[in-house]
């Protein structure tokens, strides 16, 4: 689950209560952290190199945007891919309160005169499942995120993430290249009671899905969430994602892999291509 990454860029500052405390990302975005539980988060912060995924970047209109570039010429050569310009519109950037709004809430259906949304899009963050969804590519997604240049501990989390899920299994690999499938697999787990009573539908929210990741999250290698986690986070990747977790099954069939050992990434993996992906 990547949403969370970007809190391990923040800066710490004092706010005017001096009970709490204010996490200040380096643009702008603020969440106050008041209770002794929230203030034991703090300690599990980590800073990001300046060119990580967990920086914002600037998208056409100018404004911030995470994980939004499209994936590197080696994993997608010869392919053209349009980037959505209309995202955004609720961002995490500009807004603090958008921290405390349900995330089912930014999902529209396409009409005339816009494109289908949901929360990826709107808040600019994640963006390029967005993008993906727009292309009918779920791999454009997987492909853009670059395990390696994440925090430390992030891909052992999400391996654990993966796994518990489900979605390192052949089934969700076979869908790799399978828009329509993997569109359709995703809504049927959103759509499953485990999920459902978990806030697929309900009223999960950013600040929820940041406490819930940074409380188990130490930054450290062979971080790992627990079952409980990782189905609370895919129940907030389904809200995000429009009612379908695709654009993180794709992550994770294309990125991780079971091994006689544990878990592997990428070329860890026996046939592993950048361009073809994990073999079934």
């Amino acid at each position: 689950m990547l949403l969370a990454v970007f809190l391990s860029g923040v800066a710490l500052g004092v706010s005017e209560d001096p009970q709490a405390v204010t996490l200040l990302q380096q643009h702008g975005l603020h969440l106050t952290l008041s209770s002794q539980e929230d203030l034991s988060l703090l300690s599990k912060l980590r800073f990001m190199p300046h060119n990580s995924l967990a920086v914002p970047t600037l998208d056409a209109n100018g404004r911030l945007c995470l994980m939004c570039d499209l994936p590197p010429a080696e994993r997608a050569p010869n392919q053209s891919y349009v980037q959505r310009t209309d995202c955004g519109n609720h961002s995490v950037f500009e807004d603090a309160a958008i921290l405390q709004v349900p995330l089912s809430t930014f999902q529209q259906n396409a009409t005339e005169e816009h494109n289908q949304t949901f929360g990826w899009c709107e808040l600019n963050v994640q963006k390029s499942c967005a993008d993906a969804v727009y292309n009918k590519d779920y791999m454009l997604f997987a492909k853009s995120i670059l395990v390696h240049e994440l925090a430390p501990g992030v891909a052992s989390w999400d391996q654990y993430f993966c796994f518990y899920n489900g979605w390192l299994s052949s089934e969700i690999k076979a869908l790799q290249h399978d828009f329509q499938g993997m569109y359709a697999k995703g809504r049927d787990f959103c759509n499953s009671e485990d999920l459902i009573k978990r806030g697929s539908q309900g009223n999960t929210t950013v600040n929820d899905v940041m406490a819930r990741w940074l409380r188990g999250h130490q930054g450290l290698s062979g971080d790992r969430p627990t079952i409980e986690d990782s189905l609370f986070l895919a129940a907030a990747s389904c809200a995000l994602g429009g009612g379908s977790s695709a654009c993180d099954m794709a992550y994770c069939a294309y990125s991780f892999c079971l091994k006689d050992d544990g878990f592997g990434t990428y070329d860890e993996c026996q046939g592993w291509d950048p361009v073809k992906g994990m073999p079934i």
